[in-house]
């Protein structure tokens, strides 16, 4: 009996359970409804009120035909575009700038267009390149060949003066010498001597017009300082 009784609490404790859970689901579900109903109208007011003021004119406030304000989609629905001039409502007004600066950008498309299809193609630069190039590989080359010609010549010219100034400083010895030995023979009695001998007394006579004979080893001494001074003179300066 008891186990049966506990059976029976069992089920209507259960079944009092899901009463409750449903009541509160219900409530739940209907809370959800209201607060949904209640935004999706804040929200049509909202956009309505916006919308009666994007299409009303300038400065002015949009209401209904009674003078209360645009609140709800039947005041939506009753709103009229007749009394409104385009020429005050912002967004023709708005909508006629974008399209001329439209209608401006497309012209000015239109002009750079034609002015691209006017114009030629620049010429392939490889060939000027090329061109370029070689003209340049051949400038540096005559000037290669051009400096070493210069420095050649620099040298050959330091070479051929260093060699007049070693010529002159041997020409200038041996006319010294040279000079020397004239002294020395001029100076030698003995040589003067026979010098004389050689010379025969020119222009000396014994009144019958005829030259006094000169000793042979005057005239041979005599001879042999002529040869002697020929070949002083005939010797290289170096």
């Amino acid at each position: 009996m008891q186990r049966t009784e506990k059976k029976d609490n069992y089920a209507k404790d259960f079944e009092k359970y899901i009463g409750q859970e449903e009541r509160r689901l219900l409530e739940l579900l209907e809370n959800g409804v209201r607060k949904r109903e209640s935004e999706s109208e804040k929200f049509r007011s909202q956009i309505t009120s916006l919308l009666a003021s994007a299409l009303a004119p300038t400065a002015t406030k949009a209401t209904t035909a009674a003078g209360k304000a645009l609140n709800s989609k039947a005041d939506a629905q009753k709103l009229s575009l007749e009394d409104v001039s385009p020429e005050k409502h912002p967004l023709y007004l708005r909508s006629q700038a974008l399209l001329q600066c439209t209608k401006s950008l497309v012209q000015e498309y239109d002009k750079l267009s034609a002015y691209i299809a006017n114009l030629e193609p620049p010429p392939d630069p490889a060939e000027t390149w090329q061109r370029d190039c070689a003209e340049t590989r051949r400038v540096i080359a005559v000037g290669v060949e051009a400096s070493q010609a210069e420095v050649e010549r620099l040298l050959v010219r330091k070479a051929d003066q260093r060699k007049k100034d070693a010529k002159e400083k041997s020409t200038s010895k041996g006319a010294k010498d040279g000079k020397g030995s004239k002294e020395a023979f001029e100076k030698d009695e003995h040589l003067q001597a026979m010098l004389k001998m050689g010379r025969g007394g020119d222009g000396d006579g014994n009144g019958d017009g005829k030259k006094k004979e000169p000793y042979g080893w005057g005239r041979v001494a005599h001879r042999v300082v002529k040869g002697m001074k020929s070949l002083v003179k005939g010797l290289p300066a170096e």
